[in-house]
């Protein structure tokens, strides 16, 4: 189960581009059902809700320690694999952390709001 934040654009992405190179050769069927039926956890909607209902400013760099992705096409362009993967092991620790915290804390909140 694909866990993180901003899934559809990074998934949109992987599928474009496997696409492109002839790894995955989907229909309109195929795809509805991928999008439909994956089971997935994203935090998009949590760091909205963490900054009050507004999507501008809700990045995971807000919320984390976490640099800005802006860097990583210019690293790919130089072949520079190994800051990719630092940045994208760092980026998947903070969401993984982020992630926890807002479990405890959403978890008091359900335990007190949960009809019996």
């Amino acid at each position: 189960m694909p866990i993180g934040n901003r899934l559809r654009f990074d998934l949109t992405f992987l599928l474009e581009r496997a696409t492109k190179h002839g790894l995955l050769r989907w229909d309109t069927a195929q795809t509805k059902y991928f999008w439909y039926t994956k089971p997935f956890l994203d935090l998009q909607s949590v760091l909205v809700l963490m900054n009050r209902g507004v999507f501008t400013g809700s990045s995971l760099q807000a919320f984390a320690e976490k640099d800005s992705g802006s860097k990583v096409p210019g690293w790919y362009r130089d072949r520079r694999f190994s800051e990719i993967i630092d940045y994208v092991t760092k980026e998947h620790e903070a969401a993984l952390s982020l992630l926890r915290e807002a479990r405890d804390t959403l978890g008091g909140l359900g335990d007190r709001l949960r009809r019996p």
